[in-house]
């Protein structure tokens, strides 16, 4: 009986294999912009929470020194001039790919700008940090 039933299993047939095939790529093509939007996702909070770490520096270098930013400040000298004590380090934009990329601004107003627009569309997530609770 067992030598009967040994015999007449074969193994898959050709159509099974190609369902299989067919349903992996279907999920394949499902997953991977998933994936990619995650990722896109990701970069522009990282940026946003790099926007709102900067202007709290911002505002504790404002509340020490007391002296305010009077033109845009872009890049490294952000860095250099107002926040250095107050930032372990100048933050990069993870969207930046390129030098001059995804480059951060401080604006008189206090606002953190970023200009990775190829992220970001158009930048209007800039957050300003006034007191308590915002």
């Amino acid at each position: 009986m067992l030598k009967l039933f040994l015999k007449n299993t074969r193994g898959f047939t050709l159509v099974e294999l190609m369902v299989v095939v067919v349903i992996l790529g279907v999920l394949t093509s499902i997953a991977i912009p998933v994936y990619n939007n995650t990722q896109e996702n990701a970069k522009e909070k990282a940026c946003w929470a790099n926007q709102r770490m900067m202007e709290g520096a911002y505002q504790q270098y404002l509340a020490n020194e007391g002296n305010a930013v009077t033109d845009d400040v872009k890049g490294e000298e952000i860095f250099t001039n107002y926040l250095n004590g107050y930032l372990r380090a100048m933050p990069t934009c993870p969207g930046s790919k390129e030098k001059g990329v995804g480059q951060y601004t401080l604006t008189p107003d206090g606002k953190v700008t970023c200009s990775s627009h190829s992220y970001y569309g158009d930048n209007n997530k800039t957050t300003t940090t006034t007191g308590r609770g915002t």
